[in-house]
């Protein structure tokens, strides 16, 4: 039960960080996601004695979320005519600058 609190958790922080760089990166709310990340890593290492898969699930699911909801939010802004869903997860998890610079270009037009 507690390694499915930690990676809703991960997932949770993923999202916010997705929300802070998407379209422009927001440094004061992705350094609270960063904050609120090492403190529950810490929350949950010192909870279950010292367990570090439950950090390496908790840094996954971070990862994972960021990249999904990061895909997503592409989407929402108008990038889904040029790229596949998955297209977009591969490129913002890789290569958001691209993806920045590509959405820049669609609303300049």
């Amino acid at each position: 039960m507690g390694t499915v609190v930690v990676v809703f958790a991960g997932l949770g922080v993923g999202a916010l960080t997705a929300v802070a760089a998407i379209p422009r990166t927001r440094y004061l709310l992705l350094f609270c996601a960063a904050a609120l990340g090492l403190v529950l890593s810490a929350v949950f290492v010192e909870s279950r004695n010292g367990s570090w898969f439950d950090g390496l699930f908790f840094a996954g699911s971070a990862i994972v979320g960021a990249s999904v909801y990061g895909a997503e939010l592409w989407r929402r802004l108008g990038l889904r005519k040029a790229y596949s869903y998955w297209e977009l997860v591969w490129m913002g998890t890789f290569r958001p600058g691209y993806l920045r610079a590509s959405w820049k270009q669609s609303t300049e037009e």
